[in-house]
């Protein structure tokens, strides 16, 4: 987090009265004041260009030559595709990225509702919970697909351009094994 946060202020953002801490009684991590917050003080702003957004990925060529696969299909990608693709760009250009940093603080998995097992999602037993969880992993599932179906469309293309050579390998490496996990991350 220090590495992050020392990463952040070096790109623009101030540095904010916080520091990162693990809190015993939640066994959760996060930020802790390191001075007292008068009141409808800004404790952190993030400056836009050191956020990943639907903006940032269609900036990136390899999110727009998706984004062209799906429109020749008549097709159109949501919000979550087109972040989550972003971010696995960003990841697959490893140290190359601006994000790196960013990107190796995320954790490697999440407990979310989408990525629970059937036997998990049973065991909610209230019937309302359980059909919103089976409604979330269909669409999930439905994206998942889909962006998998364009990627592979897309890695069969060549790149021209000589400087992005090297990047484009390790991104098509990674198109040829999205999984369903890497989506959900």
């Amino acid at each position: 987090m220090d590495e992050l946060l020392t990463w952040a202020c070096a790109e623009g953002m101030q540095p904010p009265p916080l520091q990162p801490a693990y809190f015993e009684s939640t066994r959760c991590r996060g930020m802790k004041s390191t001075r007292s917050i008068a009141e409808g003080e800004v404790v952190l702003e993030i400056p836009s260009h050191l956020l990943l957004s639907a903006d940032s990925a269609m900036e990136c060529r390899f999110v727009r030559e998706v984004v062209k696969a799906a429109s020749q299909e008549d097709e159109q990608l949501c919000e979550r595709q087109l972040l989550s693709l972003h971010l696995l760009v960003e990841k697959w250009k490893a140290e190359r990225s601006r994000w790196w940093r960013f990107i190796r603080s995320i954790p490697p998995s999440y407990d979310t509702l989408e990525n629970w097992s059937e036997q998990s999602v049973a065991r909610l037993q209230y019937k309302p919970f359980l059909a919103i969880a089976a409604r979330r992993k269909r669409v999930v599932n439905d994206e998942f697909s889909q962006l998998q179906r364009l990627l592979s469309r897309c890695k069969k293309r060549s790149w021209n351009e000589p400087e992005a050579a090297e990047e484009a390998e390790r991104i098509q490496l990674g198109f040829s094994s999205f999984s369903r996990e890497d989506y959900l991350w």
